[in-house]
């Protein structure tokens, strides 16, 4: 009698567990009640494993009979994913199975006995074996639901393939401790069987491993040019607010001059030249403006790019043709930026210096040319133009933004190299929006 009640309680204590697991990984359909759902899930597990308990003494292929219910129960009831059933039903089995191994594995050798002959009714190894089971089978478990979170950001390939780790193992395990023949030949062919299992989950982790690197270093990517769009984001703002101020200058451009008309006229010429140094006061760290054009933006990214230029001894030449619209003003100002950028890092390393950069337009394409002195034959050395620089996962980016804003609209990208010592990069856009 008190086997029966003992194996009855393991029996509803692992039915909770096991179906608190599902729910708790996949969630519950809207239109079905949660409380329902717990209750029956917990009723047909603790009669199945009721009736397996008097079918055989420990867990056996059986549970796979358990896995196809636990299929079905997740498909027809429970939310998520087709992967998402599969995966978390196959975990569920290979904790099931694993728990049973290692917990019964552990008895069985402290008992110094066989795996199954140590679990039979009504001896005190069963009673430790089950109880043990059932706390690693909880740990496991609880373990599981911890990293639920992280498997959320894993896509469903991902998944899929992290599944066939633990379901090799279960069936490569089962085989190795279930077998019923003991000869030679079979002893082999379930080492063999065994070592496949353990190079093919060797394979499996390396396919992982590199998924999370190609994960890893996208995520990398996109926080870097998120960070460098917020600041793009800012100069657009700076500049747009330092044109509102060159607009308000402007216009008291006009009542100034006419103050000093007014007072050379009256012959105060101290007090004219006063009012001229009090007014250029406020331009005498104003850079240069040497690129106007309808387009405010890409006449303060030039302007400063051709003031830095200038401090860095580089000769930079910029010349616009026609009417700059089509290419939106974002991706615009970090397209002109990136490619100034790169012909300012290359134009530095000669002795003499030079840049030059043109833009034009026709009625359905803009166009921008820039070529820059270089120390050698670019293409020769660097055929790809990939980054140079030693940190790669950190830099190479602007590359990356060039070729992006490329594709998405429709454009080219060609380098030419003009002689040994002169690189030229011609971009071709198509116009997307007026």
């Amino acid at each position: 009698m008190t086997d029966i009640i003992f194996e009855s309680f393991i029996n509803l204590f692992q039915s909770v567990v096991v179906t608190v697991f599902l729910i708790i990984s996949l969630g519950c359909k809207d239109k079905y009640n949660k409380k329902c759902v717990s209750a029956a899930g917990i009723l047909i597990t603790f009669i199945y494993l009721t009736v397996s308990n008097h079918l055989v003494f420990f867990e056996s292929v059986g549970i796979y009979v358990y896995m196809a219910y636990s299929l079905m129960f997740s498909f027809v009831i429970l939310s998520g994913s087709v992967i998402e059933k599969i995966f978390y039903n196959v975990m569920m089995i290979c904790c099931l199975v694993g728990s049973a191994l290692l917990g019964g594995g552990l008895v069985s050798l402290v008992v110094k006995k066989d795996f199954l002959n140590a679990h039979r009714y009504g001896t005190a190894e069963r009673y430790v074996g089950i109880i043990l089971v059932q706390v690693i089978l909880s740990v496991l478990f609880v373990l599981i639901i911890k990293l639920k979170q992280m498997l959320k950001e894993k896509d469903n390939q991902y998944m899929l393939i992290m599944s066939l780790i633990p379901a090799i193992s279960v069936i490569v395990c089962c085989l190795m401790v279930y077998r019923l023949d003991k000869s030679y030949e079979m002893n082999v062919i379930y080492t063999f069987i065994a070592m496949a299992g353990i190079i093919i989950i060797n394979v499996i982790s390396i396919l992982l491993l590199i998924m999370e690197q190609k994960v890893y270093e996208q995520k990398t990517r996109q926080q870097v040019m998120l960070s460098a769009y917020q600041q793009k984001e800012k100069d657009i703002e700076s500049i747009l607010d330092m044109h509102r101020q060159n607009s308000k200058q402007r216009h008291d451009f006009k009542n100034v001059i006419l103050l000093i008309k007014e007072l050379i006229r009256d012959e105060q010429y101290n007090k004219a030249t006063e009012m001229l140094d009090k007014y250029s006061e406020g331009y005498k760290n104003n850079n240069l403006t040497e690129i106007v054009s309808d387009n405010i933006v890409l006449n303060y990214l030039l302007n400063r790019k051709i003031n830095q230029c200038r401090e860095a001894g580089i000769d930079m030449a910029c010349y616009i043709l026609g009417n700059i619209a089509g290419v939106d003003d974002m991706d615009l100002y970090i397209l002109l930026e990136n490619l100034c950028d790169n012909a300012i890092e290359a134009a530095g390393q000669c002795e003499k210096p030079s840049i030059k950069l043109q833009i034009a337009e026709d009625n359905a394409s803009m166009y921008i040319d820039i070529g820059n002195t270089t120390s050698g034959n670019v293409l020769k050395n660097n055929p790809h133009m990939n980054t140079t620089k030693k940190d790669k996962n950190m830099h190479g980016f602007g590359i990356m933004n060039i070729r992006d804003i490329i594709d998405k609209y429709n454009g080219t990208i060609n380098y030419e190299q003009q002689g040994d010592n002169y690189l030229m990069c011609r971009c071709a856009l198509e116009k997307v929006c007026q």
